[in-house]
């Protein structure tokens, strides 16, 4: 609706402007009507020399009005076609005008040289007729060849005064177009150095964006790493567990052998063995003599395999507790590697979403300045036809040249 309702507004501002145009060509056309009545007169001079001048002053102003109108529309919604089609209908009626003036300054010149024509032809035949007439015949003829004089005289003053204003009125609208034209410069490199800040703005939040894919890359390695040690921590201390379990076991029976071959070493401590009896293998209590050696000596041989069993034990158990501790060791910087991953990844989440801001509303600007690029890309063109150089009568050949501003420039802007 606000679209629809700018479009509309902007018609109707044309059709005023058109109006004002056909109230101008009315003007003229009146004003030529008046030159054809005092074709054989020369009354109201000044009243003609007024009416021309402000002719001329209002066209140069509609030219300028039309002119700045397109150039700062303030529709945002109108394309660059529609301003194109709108400048091309000003151009029309500019040429119109121009042509129509062009025509009423050929008429006036030759009206201004019929005039001083026939002031010189009645002044002729005067002369020659008061050759031999009455006295007063000839002061009378004298006064009218006196007053003829004197008209064309205020003729020729108001001609040159009209053309001086003519010549002010070209130099008045070659100095706007120049002025529009600079102007025009201005905004464009003003567009394109915010087009270019827009273009590093983009690239940094590229390059943001990247980083942040990155550190995300290195959080989830990190929370894997941490599950492989969590893993790696649990199967060792099962392993842990079971020779805890083992070594209890292998003490308790370390303990049972110790206790059996003390009490075994009692008893041979206390048996009646001495070199005055003699040991015989066939009597009874030789016989359970030498079994209880032979017990005894396979204690004493199970006791160190039991010692060196526990030995061993206990040296991978001390070495499997330093294992255990360099994973736990590495658990802990692990986890506290994370919590900071994760303090991390929650000001990279903000930053993400701040980014995200900034970047809307640049895209938002972004498509503004387009909007303004494209705007500012169909009055250039339209500026730069040389058929409106040509009207004015202006020389803006070498500025159009200078501005070097065409579609390849617009095509590269977008």
């Amino acid at each position: 609706m606000d679209d629809e309702a700018a479009q509309q507004a902007l018609y109707a501002l044309i059709s005023s402007k058109e109006g004002q145009i056909e109230h101008l060509q009315n003007q003229v056309e009146e004003l030529m009507q008046k030159l054809r009545v005092q074709s054989g007169k020369m009354r109201d001079d000044d009243e003609y020399s007024r009416t021309l001048s402000s002719v001329e002053e209002e066209l140069f102003l509609m030219t300028r009005i039309l002119g700045i109108t397109y150039l700062s529309s303030p529709s945002p919604s109108l394309s660059g076609l529609d301003i194109a089609k709108m400048a091309g209908l000003v151009r029309s009626s500019v040429e119109t005008l121009a042509k129509e003036h062009n025509t009423l300054q050929t008429e006036y010149e030759s009206l201004k040289q019929r005039v001083i024509d026939t002031m010189d032809e009645q002044t002729a035949t005067a002369v020659v007729h008061n050759r031999g007439a009455d006295p007063r015949s000839v002061a009378t003829q004298g006064t009218k060849a006196d007053g003829l004089r004197r008209s064309n005289a205020a003729l020729q003053t108001a001609l040159d005064q009209a053309e001086l204003r003519q010549l002010s009125i070209e130099a008045q609208q070659s100095g706007a177009m120049t002025g529009v034209l600079n102007e025009a410069k201005e905004k464009i490199a003003d567009l394109r150095k915010e087009n270019d800040a827009l273009h590093r703005r983009v690239d940094e939040l590229t390059a943001t964006q990247q980083a942040n894919d990155r550190s995300y890359t290195k959080l989830a390695s990190c929370e894997t790493e941490r599950d492989l040690l969590r893993v790696e921590i649990d199967r060792e201390r099962a392993e842990k567990k079971e020779m805890a379990t083992e070594l209890k076991t292998t003490r308790e029976k370390l303990d049972a052998t110790q206790t059996e071959n003390a009490r075994l070493a009692t008893v041979l401590s206390t048996a009646p063995l001495g070199p005055h009896r003699t040991i015989k293998r066939k009597t009874t209590k030789k016989g359970k003599k030498g079994r209880r050696a032979a017990r005894v000596l396979s204690n004493t041989e199970s006791d160190l395999m039991s010692r060196a069993r526990a030995v061993e034990l206990e040296h991978r158990l001390r070495t499997e507790q330093s294992k255990v501790r360099i994973l736990a060791d590495r658990l802990d910087k692990v986890v506290t590697a994370f919590n900071e991953t994760e303090d991390d990844k929650e000001k990279l989440q903000a930053s993400i979403a701040k980014l995200s801001r900034a970047n809307n509303a640049e895209s938002t600007s972004r498509k503004a300045l387009q909007s303004r690029l494209d705007r500012m890309g169909s009055v250039i063109e339209t500026v730069r036809g040389p058929r409106l150089a040509d009207v004015l009568d202006c020389d803006h050949k070498r500025i159009l040249a200078e501005l070097d501003f065409g579609e390849a420039d617009l095509l590269a802007l977008e």
